[in-house]
């Protein structure tokens, strides 16, 4: 097992609030939905470094670009009119 490091972090009450429902979801621990997310996000920006469009298909058969920029991903929300590839 890696070293662990204790940290401290200021988020958001709201992105607290989603972590720990996201952590109650899954069944895990808040720690183990932070160190997941952070892998995800990690694996999704060196798809968007290596230039490659990430795109979301909806049940219905829409897709939605999810666009990556410096400081955050955004993807629009579920009232936003869908990217067409």
């Amino acid at each position: 097992m890696p070293e662990v490091t204790k940290a401290t972090f200021n988020l958001p009450s709201a992105e607290l609030d989603q972590l720990k429902q996201l952590a109650k979801r899954r069944s895990i621990s808040v720690t183990q939905a932070l160190r997941q997310a952070i892998v995800s996000e990690l694996f999704l920006q060196r798809i968007a470094d290596r230039g490659a469009k990430l795109l979301v298909q909806e049940p219905d058969g829409t897709l939605q670009q999810l666009v990556f920029n410096q400081t955050e991903a955004t993807m629009p929300d579920a009232h936003s009119e869908p990217a067409h590839a």
